[in-house]
């Protein structure tokens, strides 16, 4: 999987340093897109590596679902932090990486663009970088394992369920983000925010909303927060569909659940 996407993003063959993002080479690589094969020892890979492409209403996302946590941070580190050696919490187990160059879509454009006949690359070069959306990728890192760290115990469930669900609750939760982002922008009370993300998450993982889950894995429990996932399990029975995105948009379109504060 790593060796697949470091085509279009060479800068994961470097090793993660402090001042690497200051580096000619990472600057080349990053800002010229300079082809670079190196050696990626620094992933040790894990028959668990997942590449997923996601379709969603504000876009398609590229996940990559790392097998050990040791790859994850290291992606983390080249991909969203410059190559430098961040701190990664233990409880960030995914990462939504927006705004990042992918000269695998420029080389496709450019090569698309030399076979109408037209010469003047460089001109259209600069400008199709000048198009953000158009030369970057949405990507979603995320690393195999129980969801933020939360036992099995915490949760309520079996250790083999708990490992299960983790991976659907963790990536819809961080595909909820982009697609409300993106769509209608950050919330105004921003304490919805991680309980509408499980609230999606869970649901993409079970087809149903289990408050009582909800309720045990809420990252800032509070009166209010759990008044928040029992408003939830409300619309979502009045809902009755059976699509996460879906739910997403009658949360946001057909609720006022979002004027209450968290």
């Amino acid at each position: 999987m790593v060796e697949m996407i470091a085509g279009r993003y060479a800068q994961l063959y470097l090793t993660p340093a402090e001042g690497m993002c200051r580096s000619e080479r990472f600057l080349r690589i990053t800002k010229e897109g300079e082809a670079y094969e190196g050696r990626l020892d620094h992933f040790r890979t894990s028959p668990l590596d997942r590449y997923v492409p996601v379709k969603t209403p504000a876009g398609p996302v590229e996940t990559l679902n790392f097998g050990l946590r040791e790859d994850f941070v290291s992606a983390v580190r080249i991909l969203r932090d410059r190559c430098e050696l961040t701190e990664i919490p233990e409880t960030e187990d995914a990462v939504l990486i927006t705004g990042l160059t992918d000269w695998g879509k420029i080389r496709a454009h450019e090569k698309a663009y030399r076979a109408t006949g037209c010469t003047d690359w460089e001109k259209e070069r600069r400008r199709f970088l000048q198009d953000r959306e158009g030369c970057t990728s949405p990507l979603l890192l995320t690393c195999e394992g129980p969801l933020r760290g939360i036992s099995a115990e915490v949760a309520g469930v079996s250790e083999e369920k708990w490992r299960k669900i983790s991976a659907p609750i963790r990536r819809y939760g961080m595909l909820t983000r982009f697609v409300t982002e993106k769509k209608w922008g950050a919330l105004e009370n921003p304490g919805w925010d991680p309980i509408l993300r499980d609230c999606i998450g869970i649901f993409a993982a079970l087809r149903s909303y289990d408050d009582v889950l909800a309720k045990r894995i809420l990252p800032a429990p509070s009166d209010a927060a759990r008044r928040a996932v029992d408003a939830l399990q409300e619309a979502v029975c009045c809902w009755g569909g059976s699509d996460p995105f879906r739910l997403l948009h009658y949360i946001y379109n057909e609720t006022d659940l979002f004027e209450t504060p968290v």
